[in-house]
């Protein structure tokens, strides 16, 4: 968890978004309430998460392995 949080603060601050407002313990929540529906609609499947830019911002974005 702490990887993708790291990734994601770096690819903001690369696209010189905000960081001074994220906290570790929010973005854990926040992926940790996605996780229920993404594991039962990919059932049987590891959801990872990449960081990714879409339309200038930098996003998380669930990857079933």
């Amino acid at each position: 968890m702490r990887k993708i949080y790291d990734s994601y603060v770096d690819a903001r601050r690369r696209n010189n978004e905000r960081v001074d407002n994220l906290r570790f313990e929010s973005i854990k929540k926040t992926i940790q309430k996605q996780l229920p529906k993404l594991q039962a609609k990919h059932k049987g499947k590891k959801i990872d998460f990449e960081v990714v830019v879409r339309n200038g911002k930098v996003g998380l974005k669930p990857v079933p392995k």
